[in-house]
């Protein structure tokens, strides 16, 4: 059950493309603020409540969850040393950053107030 929830959350949002400008983006290729706002104001809102003015179904997402409370977005960071960069690639990069796991997840406060919002 947990794949297909993850696997249709992936197909439905983060694989979904949205038109920013000429140009045709996804969730992986956003590079700036304005397009993930453009990606959230269209793709995720429109992905997760359903693109329908039917009010009767609004606490549902995914058009088969039961929505409690409210849907919420973290940022989560991976330590910059959780994967060594090979001795031939030294050139080219000197960091190199693991998939996210909660083993690499990096918890040091970040930026500016260090605090949350």
């Amino acid at each position: 059950m947990w794949y297909w929830c993850k696997n249709h959350f992936s197909e439905s949002i983060v694989n979904t493309n949205f038109q920013d400008g000429i140009k045709e983006r996804n969730f992986y290729n956003m590079s700036s603020i304005t397009q993930f706002w453009k990606f959230a104001e269209t793709v995720m809102i429109d992905s997760i409540y359903g693109k329908s003015e039917n009010v009767t179904h609004q606490a549902f997402v995914l058009q088969d969850n039961k929505l409690v409370g409210v849907p919420r977005l973290r940022q989560v960071r991976v330590k910059n040393d959780s994967c060594v960069v090979r001795q031939s690639l030294n050139r080219s990069t000197e960091v190199c950053y693991e998939s996210y796991s909660r083993w690499y997840e990096d918890t040091k406060p970040f930026g500016p107030g260090n605090g949350t919002a």
